[in-house]
């Protein structure tokens, strides 16, 4: 886990300018490199090859073509193997990419097993290119001003360059949503590249391409042979992301998915390094409800006898960790668990670099209740008439969103110039094209919430304290497999996660299987109650730029209506309220 940052053209004190503010993502060296014609900027975080042979940008022998590379190959070695004619003078995987670009081209892409976002600068054909891996585990962000492409790790170092407008359209599908979706983000100007995506800019212009992906034809298999290729897979999985030549550990909240990954990682690594969040509650009775995860972690740890590490965070300390965390973010994500993931971060890199998170098994595998929901649905859809079932509502009101059209018209007052989205559905028609069932659901939570929202928000708040995270359940194959696999497989009746809750049957603990889905459940809720919270909000709503951005009056009327027990508002409050702070950081208008 790194940063790159560049631009088009010799321009180092931009680019430098760019490095400093994501130094946070590389604290062990930074490298300014041009050639005239492009400028790149490395900040580094050693995890693999530690010397300084493996600094980038890596530049080929010639000085015609530089990589940088964010994130890590989890196939490299065997990449490099086949790349035996080319001269390594590294043990790292960015020289791997490099040769393998010089081989291949950019059907090298094609070829990574890894999470990943890269710049390429071909000076043969004066082409700078960005690419994204195919799950969008790696950001990286671009904007063209003045006939100059400029690009980085985090969207606001992008405002070293761009001026400081915020986008009208992703504030209004974030208070739709509680996540932006989709390429826009909340910096006017300033893009993404979507995951799997190459970007191509040429003659002042830009082209996209897709990495192109192997057909995987779907699985015939009986559901034990399933049960034993997903064993195999995620096996295989944990092993390659377990590569580090610093000390790893992983995220352990109790879940199948961290659970699992737990279980698979000591079969590795014994006494592996494990980390929780507990929360500390002035309600005593409100323990089960909210440490019941940290519980069945700490039982979990011991069973697979992991080094663990529990840590406390109380409602103070929270309203302490939202001024540090918010910025960190690289754009507002209206998830409370935004904050005990920066919390546990922090703690864990005293001991780790590196950590496993079980992010992508829900999405991938089934895990989520409204999936066995949709299919119930869709079972007795088929006993509708067509013409009947062509009046009844369409199924994106169960998609991923805990926002609300009611909160966006409130909060989006027309005296701001303001007015929510009419079409926040446009960023998943895309889905339900061919079919609406729960395939569908599924591909379009995997497609953007979790890359948009889960896997932005496991980034930035890992990131920030200069700790890489990896998503083994987001492996190639792994990945490819589960898409293969027969929805009857992954969610059946009442069932979810099926084929993952057979195959690891009897190495996970009886609790964990039949446990009901939870989340990563925080007291955010009991938190806004608080004389700190308090301050806090009182802070936020006096703010200007605040009072420009959103409503402040409905806001506040939401806030005493939860504060007072109402009506629950929580999570449109924490989401204005993260929006409102990180517009107000960066100084957006």
């Amino acid at each position: 886990m790194c940063a790159i940052n560049g631009c088009t053209g010799r321009n180092e004190a931009l680019v430098r300018s760019l490095a400093q503010s994501t130094a946070h993502r590389g604290p062990d060296g930074t490298r300014i490199w041009t050639d005239g014609r492009v400028t790149f900027g490395f900040d580094r975080l050693a995890v693999i090859d530690l010397s300084d042979r493996a600094m980038q940008p890596t530049v080929s022998k010639d000085g015609t073509v530089a990589v940088m590379l964010n994130g890590e190959i989890f196939n490299f070695k065997e990449l490099r193997n086949e790349l035996g004619g080319y001269a390594f003078e590294s043990e790292g995987d960015a020289e791997v990419l490099l040769a393998a670009y010089l081989a291949w081209g950019q059907r090298a892409f094609d070829r990574l097993n890894g999470m990943f976002a890269i710049s390429v600068y071909d000076g043969r054909s004066d082409e700078l290119i960005l690419v994204r891996d195919p799950a969008g585990v790696k950001p990286l962000y671009y904007a063209v001003y003045a006939e100059q492409l400029v690009f980085s790790s985090e969207a606001p170092a992008l405002l070293e360059v761009i001026p400081r407008h915020l986008n009208r359209r992703a504030l209004s599908d974030y208070m739709r949503l509680l996540y932006v979706p989709g390429r826009e983000t909340f910096i006017e100007g300033v893009q993404r590249v979507l995951p799997g995506e190459i970007v191509t800019f040429s003659n002042k212009s830009i082209r996209t391409g897709k990495i192109a992906s192997e057909v995987q034809k779907p699985f015939t298999g009986s559901f034990r042979d399933a049960c034993s290729e997903v064993s195999k897979l995620a096996r295989e999985a944990v092993a390659r992301q377990l590569i580090s030549d610093r000390p790893i550990g992983l995220f352990l909240s109790g879940g199948i998915d961290s659970t699992l990954l737990t279980a698979l990682a000591s079969e590795v690594h014994p006494a592996i390094n494990t980390f929780s969040v507990r929360f500390a509650l002035d309600d005593y009775s409100e323990n089960d409800k909210f440490n019941a995860d940290a519980d069945r972690a700490l039982r979990s740890a011991v069973r697979f006898g992991t080094t663990h590490h529990e840590y406390t965070l109380s409602a103070f300390d929270a309203a302490s960790l939202f001024r540090q965390a918010v910025p960190r973010l690289h754009e507002p994500v209206g998830n409370a668990t935004a904050l005990a993931q920066f919390f546990l971060s922090e703690a864990a890199q005293k001991t780790a670099t590196v950590v496993l998170t079980g992010d992508g098994g829900d999405e991938l595998f089934g895990g989520y209740e409204r999936y066995s929901l949709a299919l119930r649905a869709e079972q007795y859809a088929r006993l509708i008439p067509r013409w009947v079932a062509q009046m009844l509502p369409h199924p994106f009101p169960v998609l991923h969103t805990t926002g609300s059209a009611r909160y966006a018209q409130l909060m989006l007052q027309p005296d701001h110039g303001l007015a929510p989205s009419t079409d926040v559905e446009r960023h998943f028609r895309q889905f339900f094209t061919e079919d609406t069932g729960v395939r569908a659901l599924m591909r379009a939570d995997e497609s953007l919430w979790l890359v948009d929202e889960a896997l932005l928000r496991t980034d930035a708040m890992t990131s920030a304290v200069s700790l890489e995270a990896r998503v083994p359940f987001l492996d190639l194959e792994l990945r490819a497999f589960a898409h293969a696999l027969p929805t009857q497989y992954l969610v059946s009746g009442r069932q979810t996660k099926r084929v993952l809750r057979e195959a690891f049957r009897s190495i996970l603990p009886p609790e964990v299987l039949s446990g009901p889905k939870r989340g990563w459940f925080s007291p955010g809720s009991k938190w806004l109650r608080t004389q700190s919270f308090g301050d806090l909000i009182s802070d936020i709503c006096n703010d200007p730029v605040a009072q420009r951005t959103l409503s402040i009056p409905a806001l506040q009327r939401l806030i005493d209506e939860h504060i007072s027990r109402k009506a629950y508002h929580f999570p449109v409050i924490w989401a204005s309220l993260v929006a409102l702070e990180w517009v107000r950081q960066y100084k957006l208008a």
